[in-house]
């Protein structure tokens, strides 16, 4: 059990509760029990680990990823912004914007709400299935996948650049979202994405003009409006 108290503040470099170590698997032991009273924080500068998506963080106070923190997520509700779901549940939730955030489940999962607008890196990480965006994002570092694929929904993901992408792990495009990435020159660019997660259909993108951002999804038919065959 860990309380931290109305004028307690922690400073931690690496946090494994649980049982989890820096290169184990999710631990197996029982839960952690930790909570923050109001005016207590606890903030984290390098690894915050919840693979185990059992384990939840508590209580009226603060928890805070500082700087480029890597935060590796087992909740299938992910980050949340508020409330009694998912794995962060403290009153102020202070989430770095240049931090690194890894979803891990062996289930479907969604980033959730609470997750920042404009962060370092987004990882789709042991995700079996899917990565579901809850809003759009912008990230400043790259899309990392290892395995599974992120679907957009009605969301876009800004990036610089997408990694580790293939056949199996990609952008699924599957309503009004889009994948953009920026500063596209003269080099070839992949956009690797697809109409559903079984379908994958990349385009490459060539830019000999000034450098830009390309938004690119992959419908299923014509869009409203245009008609399926030249008149």
């Amino acid at each position: 059990t860990l309380n931290i108290g109305s004028t307690g503040v922690i400073n931690c470099a690496e946090f494994y509760p649980n049982g989890i170590v820096a290169t184990g698997a999710t631990g197996t032991g029982n839960l952690s029990l930790l909570s923050i009273a109001s005016g207590g924080v606890f903030n984290i500068d390098s690894i915050a680990d919840f693979r185990n998506a059992s384990q939840t963080i508590t209580g009226a106070g603060t928890f805070s990823l500082r700087g480029t923190g890597l935060m590796r997520i087992g909740s299938t509700l992910g980050v949340t912004a508020s409330g009694a779901t998912g794995q962060i549940q403290t009153t102020t939730r202070s989430l770095s914007t240049s931090g690194r955030y890894s979803y891990e489940s062996r289930s479907a999962q969604v980033t959730g709400d609470g997750i920042p607008s404009t962060i370092g890196a987004l990882i789709v990480r042991d995700t079996a299935t899917t990565l579901t965006l809850s809003k759009t994002i912008r990230v400043t570092d790259s899309l990392r996948f290892n395995y599974g694929k992120l679907i957009l929904s009605t969301f876009d993901l800004n990036t610089s650049t997408v990694k580790n992408y293939k056949d199996t792990n990609y952008v699924v495009t599957n309503s009004t979202g889009a994948l953009k990435i920026r500063n596209v020159a003269n080099t070839d660019v992949v956009f690797p994405v697809g109409p559903s997660t079984s379908a994958y259909n990349p385009i490459t993108l060539n830019n000999i003009g000034t450098p830009d951002t390309f938004a690119v999804k992959v419908a299923t038919g014509a869009p409203n409006g245009v008609a399926v065959s030249p008149r």
